[in-house]
C-alpha cells in the first residue's frame, strides 16, 4: 500500500496555529455558566426591586404622615379661632353630628364679621360650614376627608365630668358646656388625636 503525504505550506501552518491560539485565549461560555449568570442576574434584579419598593412605601407613608399633621394643625387653628371669636351672649348649640356657634372668625373679609359656623363630624369626615345669610354667603371647608372614628364630648361643670354629645342632647336642663373635647382617629393613624378647648361661659363675657 502506498501512503501519500501532503506537504503543508508554512503559511497554512501559521494560520492553523493562530486559530488554535485564538480558541485557547477566547473560549466560549458553557451552558452551566450561562445558567448561573442568569440566576445571579435574577437575584440582583429581585433585590433591587425590593429595595426600591420599600423606598416607595416609606416615601408614601411619610407623605401621609405629613399630610395628617398638616390637617391636624389646620383643624386646631380653625377650631381655636372659632371658639375664641365666639360672640358673647350667644349659645353654642350641640347637634347630633357636631355643634353650631356664632363667631366673628370668618373667611370672607380680613377683619371680624359675625357668621354662623357649623362643625360637622358625620360621614367619617370633618367639615366646617360658614354662613352669613344677610350677605347670601356660605362656605364649606373639608378639613379631614377620611376618618376611622370621631368622638365629641362636652364638660358639665355642675357634675365635673365629660358628657358625650349624644348624651348631652338627652338632658335639656344642663348648663352651658364649660369645655369641648374632640377625639379623632384619621385613617392610617396609629393613635387618636385629642383636642380640648375651654369654652367661654356667661361670666367670662365683658360687661
Amino acid at each position: 500500500m502506498t501512503r501519500t503525504f501532503k506537504t503543508i505550506s508554512r503559511q497554512t501552518a501559521a494560520r492553523l496555529d493562530l486559530g488554535l491560539r485564538a480558541r485557547h485565549l477566547h473560549p466560549g461560555f458553557t451552558l452551566v455558566e450561562i445558567l448561573v449568570a442568569l440566576v445571579v442576574a435574577g437575584l440582583l434584579t429581585a433585590l433591587l426591586a425590593t429595595v426600591l419598593g420599600r423606598g416607595l412605601v416609606a416615601s408614601s407613608a411619610l407623605e401621609d404622615t405629613v399630610e395628617r399633621q398638616r390637617s391636624r394643625i389646620v383643624l386646631h387653628r380653625l377650631l381655636s379661632l372659632d371658639l375664641r371669636g365666639k360672640i358673647p351672649e350667644t349659645e353654642l348649640t350641640i347637634t347630633e353630628h357636631g355643634f353650631t356657634l356664632e363667631t366673628v372668625a370668618n373667611h370672607l373679609v380680613p377683619g371680624p364679621l359675625p357668621v354662623t359656623v357649623t362643625w360637622d363630624f358625620s360621614r367619617r369626615q370633618v367639615r366646617r360650614i360658614e354662613e352669613q345669610p344677610e350677605l347670601d354667603y356660605a362656605l364649606e371647608l373639608l378639613v379631614i376627608a377620611d376618618l376611622q372614628g370621631a368622638t365629641l364630648a362636652f364638660h358639665d361643670l355642675s357634675e365635673d365630668r365629660w358628657v358625650p354629645a349624644r348624651s348631652w342632647l338627652l338632658e335639656s336642663q344642663r348648663p352651658a358646656p364649660a369645655g369641648l373635647r374632640l377625639e379623632l382617629l384619621p385613617t392610617g393613624a396609629r393613635t387618636a388625636w385629642e383636642i380640648i378647648h375651654r369654652l367661654p361661659l356667661e361670666h367670662d363675657a365683658p360687661h
